[in-house]
Parts: C-alpha cells; structure tokens; sequence
C-alpha cells in the first residue's frame, strides 16, 4: 500500500525546503493505530498533540485540531483494509534562517495513512529479543514526556544492531536508569507488581502506557513507577514492551539474559484486552 497523504488539506506530497521541520525538527509527530477502520484513541492523541504544542510554543490556530480530524476523515476514505497505521505531523512551518521562530508562524498539518506493519506471530506469542542500547537518553530534558520531531537518539540507538531476530532495544539514561525503548515504553514485573519507568526527566509518556497504567488500576494491579536501574529489570519475573500499533510483545530476552515467564498472567491478560485486533 502507496502511503496515502494529505497536506493542509490537500492530497500532495511536498512541503517548501524552508520549513522548520526539515531545518530544525521543529514540529511534533502521533502515531495511530487504526484497527477495523477505527481511529484508535485519536482524541488522546490530539490531547498529546496539543500539550505537546504548548510545550514548544507552537500557537495552533483555531479550529486546527478540528481540521486535522477533517483530513482523518478524507483519507480514511481510501482505506482498502481494516488496519493501517496513521502519521500526523505538525509543523511550525517554514522560517527565515536562524533558530529563533517566526513571528507569523503558518502552521502546517501533514496526514499519512501508512499499510499496516507485517509484524510476525510469533512477537506476540513467543516474545521478542532485546537489545541493550549503548546511545543514551539526554536527562533531564526539557522536552520529556512529547512527541517532538528530534528523534536522531533513537536512530542513532537503533542502528546499533542489524539482527533481523532482534526486535527492539532498551534505552538509558546516563546513569544508568531504564527509560524506555527505541519506539515502545517498557513494563516489568516482580512479585506481580507492574514496574515501569518515571518518565518526567526523559523519553515518551506513550498513550499505550498510560492506558495499561490504567488497566491496571480499574483491576486492582499493584503499580510502582520510579526510578530504576537497568538490573532492576533484569530481576524481573517478566517484562514487556508496548505502544499504540504493536500493543504489548512480551520480552523473552535482552541481551543475555532470558525470562523464564514470559507469559506471566498479568501480561496475559493485559494483552487479551489490547492485542486481539493487532494480531497477523
């Protein structure tokens, strides 16, 4: 499947070589599972998107989210099958040279509907390998917790390995604490509680986590989110990776070291709530 685009509005692909996102990752990004022809928690995401714009000072006009759901609504139209993956960018739009941003700012709105990723099977049902990230994550960073264009530690993070049997790698901060992975937020769990890091000096509060964090509360799950080393994780009985197109792939190894339960029943039935339509 041709990705299916929309810019302002429109069915084209090009943006001016002066926007800022280009020249300066000065944008923010969502991701969006779409799942039997249904936007996944697009009104989350257009919270995340918006706070993320606050944080950047990005002064999005009125009626632009509106506008964006608009745009959702055309392409969708073209969707052939039932799950596709949709790509909303935000832009500051373009700028003279220099960092400081126009006063002016015209806004650009980009909407992508990608074909659904071939994940296998066995992801799911067998766990992924994981690989231990040497790049690290920059804490505290005034930019934790949004979605913003900057993404180059992640790249630098996932070229560190070429195994096409390793699946994701975790990502630390520069003491040595568990953040997150490349593209997913991490969960263990130890004497079924459900760990998972504090996210306020680093990475992504993915719309993932937060729903399995409030999973957990309505079934009574005992949650702790803090601060933990990698070797935290290590110990666990189990762990696993989620966000919003995988839903959650248990982890059967990082590194060297293996789980012995990797379908541990917390992750089980989380998984049977999140995963049945994102199944091969």
């Amino acid at each position: 499947m041709k990705p299916i685009i929309r810019i302002n509005g429109l069915p084209q692909e090009h943006i001016s070589v002066t926007d800022r996102a280009l020249h300066y990752g000065d944008g923010l990004f969502e991701t969006i599972a779409i799942l039997d022809y249904v936007v996944i928690d697009q009104a989350t995401h257009f919270t995340r998107l918006q706070r993320g714009a606050k944080r950047l000072g990005i002064l999005l006009p009125p009626h632009f989210l509106a506008k964006i759901a608009l745009d959702i609504e055309d392409i969708l139209k073209e969707l052939s099958e039932p799950k596709a993956v949709l790509k909303i960018i935000v832009s500051r739009g373009s700028g003279g040279r220099g960092y400081a941003p126009p006063v002016a700012a015209h806004i650009q709105r980009i909407v992508m509907l990608y074909a659904w990723p071939d994940y296998p099977l066995e992801y799911y049902q067998q766990g992924i390998d994981v690989h231990i990230c040497q790049t690290y994550l920059a804490s505290p960073s005034i930019l934790a917790g949004i979605k913003h264009l900057n993404r180059l530690e992640h790249i630098l993070a996932r070229q560190e390995w070429q195994n096409p049997a390793i699946a994701e790698g975790l990502m630390c901060n520069k003491q040595g604490q568990i953040i997150e992975a490349t593209m997913s937020n991490v969960f263990w769990i130890k004497n079924n509680i459900l760990y998972t890091p504090d996210l306020h000096a680093c990475g992504v509060k993915g719309i993932m986590r937060d729903r399995i964090l409030t999973l957990a509360a309505e079934y009574q799950i005992e949650v702790e989110i803090g601060e933990f080393l990698l070797q935290v994780m290590l110990a666990a009985d189990a762990a696993f990776v989620c966000n919003s197109v995988i839903g959650i792939w248990p982890i059967r190894c990082i590194g060297q070291h293996s789980y012995n339960m990797i379908a541990h029943k917390i992750i089980t039935s989380l998984a049977k709530m999140i995963n049945n339509k994102r199944l091969p």
